[in-house]
């Protein structure tokens, strides 16, 4: 669903534009692959597909703290 914004300037020209409705939902997202969603589910970003995955199993995952 779209939302359609328009302005009527002084010289009576009206120009509209269509925003897209902002995702009410994880699942309508285009990428963010939800097939696995269940409780304690976490996102995580593949670089092969460029989409971001729902699971509970972390692998190869590297995180940096920083430090303190």
């Amino acid at each position: 669903m779209s939302r359609v914004r328009a302005t009527v300037k002084a010289d009576r020209n009206i120009r509209a534009r269509a925003t897209p409705a902002p995702a009410q939902n994880l699942e309508n997202l285009t990428n963010v692959d939800s097939t696995e969603l269940e409780t304690g589910s976490t996102l995580v970003y593949n670089t092969n597909t460029s989409k971001w995955k729902t699971t509970r199993e972390l692998n190869n995952q590297s995180i940096d703290c920083g430090e303190f």
